[in-house]
């Protein structure tokens, strides 16, 4: 389907059309369009945020348009009524009906995470992407300038921050509890990660013919842990986390091992699943 986006491909088609009157699902755009504005996104367009900003943006264009009609259809019947009555007015409200109608705005949204929206802006698929990797955005810039130091790649400013949830059933918060805020992340993690490397622990001892009585059981269940795993912004603020956490994503084995077939294909550690979608459907995909 359209959503199930594997965020590792750059798209180079629009996810989703607006314009004036509502959302194009056919995604073609209008056969009059006079302007069509491009832009790459992930997450606000995924959350709806991206849509309700393009129709309120519509919306506002639209209106303006309509009070300069007005105005101006004001400006004319003024002028009618000083003129003679066998003179024909200069202009009708019929023609500037439709003046107005050709004068339709699109804006297109294509569904990328931050680098590949780099990547579809420096290839002028797009004319501008909302990013959320400040690193990244600012080699980009630097990358992107003219000789002349006219034109090229800019910032054009911070217009919303996106904020992390490590979320979970009631049940694991229950048997873990670890607080709130940022150190209770932190904890959680590692207690994911402890238990993880007990249950490994636990089976290559029993794999290995170990009595029973020698092998120390794992404290309670194995825990899971989702993760995107696509180099997205979010998956680079959850590497951040866990190394927070004193747990090195490039070295240890939790993050690497694949001994678990996920029915989409999807190799993942027992404890550590990957989906590389966008998050609404890497949650579908693991329930």
């Amino acid at each position: 389907s359209r959503l199930m986006i594997d965020t590792n491909k750059i798209n180079t088609e629009p996810t989703e059309i607006y314009r004036e009157g509502g959302v194009d699902e056919d995604l073609s755009v209008h056969p009059r369009a006079t302007t069509s504005i491009r832009i790459s996104n992930g997450g606000a367009g995924g959350t709806g945020i991206f849509r309700a900003l393009a129709k309120d943006y519509l919306a506002m264009i639209t209106k303006t348009t309509t009070d300069q009609q007005h105005d101006k259809e004001g400006n004319n019947n003024n002028n009618n009524n000083n003129n003679d009555d066998d003179i024909a007015p200069s202009t009708s409200s019929s023609s500037l009906s439709s003046s107005s109608s050709s004068n339709i705005t699109n804006i297109m949204w294509y569904r990328n995470i931050s680098r590949n929206g780099h990547a579809v802006l420096a290839l002028g698929i797009v004319d501008m992407a909302l990013t959320y990797e400040r690193p990244q955005e600012q080699e980009f810039i630097a990358q992107h300038q003219h000789e002349d130091g006219k034109g090229g790649a800019k910032d054009a400013g911070c217009i919303f921050n996106d904020h992390f949830i490590i979320v979970g059933p009631k049940s694991a918060r229950e048997t873990v509890p670890t607080g709130n805020g940022l150190d209770g992340a932190i904890k959680l993690l590692q207690i994911i990660h402890h238990r993880h490397h007990q249950h490994q622990h636990h089976r290559q001892r029993s794999s290995m013919g170990s009595s029973s009585s020698t092998i120390t059981q794992p404290d309670n269940s194995n825990l899971l842990f989702l993760s995107r795993f696509d180099r997205s912004a979010t998956h680079c603020k959850e590497m951040e986390l866990w190394q927070r956490a004193g747990i090195d994503p490039d070295t240890d084995s939790f993050f690497h091992g694949c001994d678990h077939d996920g029915d989409d294909g999807s190799l993942s550690s027992s404890s550590y699943r990957k989906h590389q979608v966008f998050p609404a459907e890497a949650l579908q995909l693991s329930n």
